[in-house]
Formats: structure tokens, sequence, C-alpha cells
């Protein structure tokens, strides 16, 4: 739906395609039964020296051997989403992560106060929806479940 609302090009001040990926994903690591993981609270890598491709393999051993339990379908989940983030996501007090299950609080955080942070899961002391001037995407959500 980024891409029909014209909301996935940050060049005209929108969030970056992977921000709309990690919000999914936050969102279906939250549910419950949950559909996906939490990968970094099933390995321990906090004090990892291990070289990258020795910390993928462990990441993807748990990953094959984890099953969800979740049966809702594809429209449910979808409404969820939407609800989740209107209705449940606190956005002026956490940030999205798909690195922990428990919330991140914004205000231990660097971020400002857009409406939307979003760690990255890679460098994690940086919101990747920082560079979006527009709150166009949101807007959208708030129409589409409202109505």
């Amino acid at each position: 739906w980024a891409k029909v609302f014209r909301v996935d090009n940050h060049l005209f001040g929108h969030y970056p395609s992977v921000v709309y990926v990690l919000i999914v994903i936050h969102y279906l690591q939250q549910i419950n039964p949950p559909v996906l993981p939490v990968l970094h609270e099933m390995v321990d890598l906090s004090e990892s020296d291990e070289e990258e491709e020795f910390v993928f393999n462990q990441l993807s051993v748990v990953a094959r051997q984890w099953k969800s339990n979740n049966t809702r379908s594809l429209g449910e989940l979808l409404y969820g989403l939407l609800e989740y983030y209107v209705c449940t996501f606190k956005m002026a007090e956490h940030a999205v992560t798909i690195r922990q299950l428990k919330p991140l609080k914004r205000h231990k955080l660097p971020w400002g106060t857009r409406r939307l942070a979003v760690e990255d899961p890679i460098i994690t002391k940086s919101n990747i929806a920082r560079a979006a001037g527009s709150d166009k995407a949101q807007d959208y959500i708030h129409v589409y479940y409202y109505g």
C-alpha cells in the first residue's frame, strides 16, 4: 500500500521502504500468538565478538526451528496492524524495534519528537525514520482504520 499511495520514497520526505518492513515485522512479533520470533532474544548477541557468518548461522538455526501458532488470516493481520499502530502502540513514548519484545522507551534515545521512531536493527542508536519530513503515511493509516 505504501507504493500505491506514494509514501515510500525518502527523496520526497517519506519513510524509506525499510521502515515499512520493520513496522510490519515489529507488529508480527508483538501479537499473541506471534507470527515472527524476536531472534535477538533467542540468541544472546549482546557481547558477541564472533564473526558475522557465525552469528548469522546461529540466528538461521533458531529461525528454522521456531514455529508460529498464529492462525489469523491475512485480512485479520492487516486490520490488526492498522489497529495496533492507531490504538495500541504509543508513538510518543516508544520506538519500533525488532530486537526486543518489551517496549523501547523513546525518552532514553536522542531521536527528537517525530511521530514515528524506528530503531535500525544493525546500528541500534539510529532512528531510520528520522529523515521523513512528512507524516502522510501515518495519516493514511488513520484514514483506513477509522474509515
